[in-house]
């Protein structure tokens, strides 16, 4: 027994009852044109556009990455060319500190030698005179053979 708005469907029915029952159209499915029912072919296709749409978009988020990489790759280079160019920068930094701290031995020295001069010291004089000779600029150089002129002759 059914209640109102509900079908009646038979204990014991059969595929074409069964369709009837719920549908209320005794038209079966066998009895449908494939092209209302879609085809296998049609569902592959359809599954086959989707999985190309996925495909080209993950083409495109890979050519994106690619692009991404080179951006960072260039900036890493930027970077790199900075950082070299700081270090040289500071390298030339040190080498002239290293030049003119020698520079400042070199003219402690020629201090000496003057101080040793007025002493009358000439042994001292010479020793260091020839220190100035062969670790001074040209600029000191000419000073330490002014000074040994000056030793020799005192």
């Amino acid at each position: 027994s059914a209640e109102v708005g509900e079908a009646e469907v038979p204990d014991q029915a059969g595929s074409d009852d069964l369709d009837t029952a719920i549908t209320g159209d005794s038209e079966t499915m066998d009895d449908v044109p494939e092209q209302e029912q879609g085809s296998d072919a049609d569902q592959e296709d359809t599954e086959q556009e989707q999985g190309s749409d996925a495909h080209q978009e993950d083409t495109e988020q890979e050519q994106g990455s690619d692009e991404d990489q080179e951006v960072t790759e260039q900036e890493e280079a930027g970077d790199e060319d900075q950082a070299e160019a700081e270090q040289a920068e500071s390298g030339d930094e040190e080498q002239d500190y290293a030049e003119q701290e020698d520079e400042d031995l070199v003219q402690n020295k020629l201090d000496l030698a003057r101080a040793y001069l007025e002493l009358g010291d000439a042994e001292n004089v010479r020793s260091i005179l020839n220190e100035v000779l062969t670790e001074g600029n040209a600029a000191q150089r000419e000073e330490a053979r002014q000074l040994l002129e000056q030793a020799d002759s005192g």
